[in-house]
């Protein structure tokens, strides 16, 4: 049989060094002590089992993660007052902490989770995904014990909404503070407002004033432009 020929019709080369003999390198596992050696980075290579010596690992001690301090867990159990640790009643335990604490800190949400055995993940979720829950780190200052909330979905903005907002933030009512909404399910109801938890149908700031108890807001001086009109 002729032998092969490349493609500019010469026979190849033998291999270097093997006198024309086809022999093959047989390929090798290489451990990871030898790439540390060549790549100039130590391989740590497999972990020796448990218990024995020199062995990298040490034994956790607390669960990973952040973790919950007594007070934290005091303040769970006194705002909770004796309600069951039913996983269902998670909002319903979320409102009472907040009352109760004035937001919703870091870490009384792990001692929560704990509680009603979550993995912190899902209470921090709920926490966040709701406007009126209001999360706040361990050394953040309290916010003012009523919270006046302006719904600004678009019929409540046509229907007033946004004066309404712009007048109690120029002089909120004394202990609260006014912040924008996201749509509250109220339309019919427009402009909707809530005091806390007490919603406020069809919302004035003379009616906001009497759900907090406390004076009207002054009323903005003559021409002034209606927020979002168009004039002329």
């Amino acid at each position: 049989m002729a032998p092969a020929r490349s493609h500019d019709g010469q026979n190849p080369p033998p291999p270097t060094g093997e006198g024309g003999g086809a022999r093959r390198r047989r390929a090798r596992v290489v451990s990871g002590a030898e790439v540390g050696a060549v790549s100039g980075h130590p391989h740590p290579g497999p972990p020796p089992p448990a218990g024995e010596e020199g062995s990298r690992r040490l034994p956790r001690t607390r669960p990973a993660g952040r973790t919950a301090t007594p007070a934290d867990h005091a303040a769970v159990v006194a705002a909770l007052a004796g309600r069951p640790p039913r996983r269902d009643l998670l909002i319903e335990m979320l409102h009472a902490l907040q009352d109760a604490e004035r937001g919703l800190r870091e870490g009384q949400l792990v001692a929560l989770a704990e509680h009603l055995r979550l993995a912190p993940a899902e209470v921090f979720e709920v926490a966040s995904f709701y406007a009126h829950f209001e999360v706040l780190a361990d050394g953040a200052p309290a916010p003012p014990p009523v919270t006046i909330r302006v719904c600004e979905g678009l019929p409540c903005a046509m229907a007033g909404g946004a004066a309404l907002l712009d007048r109690l933030r120029a002089a909120p009512p004394p202990g609260t503070r006014v912040l924008p909404a996201p749509c509250m399910g109220a339309c019919h109801e427009a402009p909707a407002c809530a005091v806390g938890h007490r919603p406020v149908p069809h919302a004035t700031p003379e009616s906001v004033a009497r759900a907090i108890g406390v004076p009207a807001p002054p009323a903005p001086p003559p021409g002034t432009p209606h927020p979002g009109r168009r004039r002329g």
